[in-house]
């Protein structure tokens, strides 16, 4: 609608502008066209307002019908009113009081930094009291000093950089021996307690190892050291078992247990009478270990047992683990069906310190039993201890047990993945 306005008035005003003159002409065109104008945007003025009456009326009409069940009406109501209802609180946290606003975040962002909504977290709201922000709930980003969003690290892996190589990464990297030990980090083993765990053959092919366990349990004896002992197995030659074998191997374990006091039946166990019973008491040795209480495991025949209770134990303990072979034959051997794995497989499947140590025939323990006769006559062991090296077969070879010897002159420490050791019948009949 266009407003009244003097038209006459106007005609009269331009009569006025005769033609003498093209510029008097020019205004008058110029200012009938700004009158015209201003009436226009009155006009739509006066609409608009009509319209949002009418609006308003119907509402109200509505509510007078409808009354609002909502229990959230009232606070939708604050909402539109924020300005005079938001209550701020002294904490950073939003309450039921604060009202979430719809914000642009680049702006947030490049005044009070990363900013989240308060509650949900979706979209680019932000509680805000008297235009400031009551919460700011940081976005996790990787520099903002903490370990989140997936991160491996604090601030690295996952969705940011990847972490550099540290000594409590869980992770052999860097150069290092075992898991977080060795190269840069501390040496491996170097712990305030370890235990022993030993396996074994001889019910096949290998007489040696009738002699050599009953030496391992003599050494272990002799160091004071019978309570490190956490588990003893024999005879793991599996496949192929001799009967005769199996029982001089019997004799040679359980003689060595009576002689020098191993009392605790619970931690010796035959393979070939209850390989699975051998095999998860292993494994539990191995799940009792910590970086406080390493285990070392001699391996003195075929892999297989020694894998296969490795492989059943949790994963997080491998670290926890030196594994010791010797003999290129032990690593290597697998004659059966039922031995499928060698020394490197344990050193390629699992995160054990695998740590071998050169061939132990023929430093000391590998002798003619004419050099063992020094062991008739040693207080509190007797003759039987001669008879343990010296009778049956293999006479005088007890080379398996010089990892034994080589283990408690190391005392927990390991370095690297290989060691020496050359012990002289001498220095053997000094320990003792």
């Amino acid at each position: 609608m266009i407003s009244e306005w003097n038209e006459n008035q106007n005609r009269n005003d331009c009569n006025l502008l005769q033609k003498g003159s093209a510029t008097r002409l020019s205004l008058c065109v110029i200012y009938v066209l700004f009158c015209f104008l201003a009436a226009c945007e009155q006009s739509s003025s006066v609409e608009e307002e009509t319209s949002q009456n009418e609006t308003d009326t119907g509402s109200s009409a509505d509510d007078d019908e409808s009354p609002s069940d909502d229990p959230d009406s009232s606070a939708a109501q604050d909402t539109d009113n924020s300005e005079d209802t938001d209550q701020c609180t002294s904490g950073n946290e939003c309450t039921s009081n604060d009202h979430c606003r719809q914000t642009l975040y680049p702006e947030l962002q490049s005044e009070w930094g990363n900013l989240l909504d308060c509650e949900p977290h979706e979209g680019k709201m932000v509680c805000m009291c008297d235009n400031t922000p009551c919460c700011q709930l940081t976005i996790a980003t990787c520099d903002d000093g903490k370990k989140n969003q997936g991160e491996a690290g604090v601030d690295c892996g996952g969705p940011c950089p990847a972490c550099a190589p540290s000594c409590a990464d869980g992770v052999k990297n860097q150069g290092e021996e075992g898991v977080d030990c060795g190269g840069p980090c501390t040496e491996c083993g170097s712990k305030t307690g370890w235990r022993w765990a030993h396996s074994g053959d001889g019910n096949q092919h290998d007489p040696d190892d009738w002699h050599a366990s009953a030496m391992a349990l003599a050494l272990m004896y002799k160091a004071g050291l019978k309570h490190k002992l956490a588990h003893f197995n024999w005879n793991n030659h599996l496949g192929d078992n001799s009967s005769s074998m199996k029982n001089q191997h019997d004799w040679h374990v359980n003689t060595a247990r009576q002689t020098f006091g191993y009392s605790d039946d619970s931690v010796f166990h035959n393979c070939q009478d209850n390989l699975e019973g051998t095999i998860k008491h292993l494994k539990d040795a191995i799940n009792a270990s910590s970086a406080d209480n390493i285990l070392v495991l001699t391996c003195a025949g075929p892999m297989e047992v020694c894998w296969r209770a490795i492989n059943e134990a949790d994963d997080e303990k491998e670290q926890h683990v030196v594994v010791i072979s010797h003999s290129g034959w032990n690593d290597s051997h697998s004659d059966t069906s039922q031995m499928n794995h060698k020394w490197n497989d344990i050193e390629n499947d699992f995160d054990v310190l695998a740590h071998h140590i050169n061939d132990q025939n023929p430093p000391a323990f590998k002798s003619s039993c004419n050099e063992w006769n020094w062991t008739k006559n040693l207080p509190d062991f007797g003759p039987t201890f001669y008879d343990l090296l010296c009778k049956e077969t293999a006479a005088g070879d007890a080379s398996d047990a010089g990892m034994i010897y080589y283990m408690i002159q190391q005392d927990g420490v390991y370095h690297g993945t290989n060691g020496n050791s050359n012990p002289s019948m001498a220095d053997v009949q000094s320990f003792f």
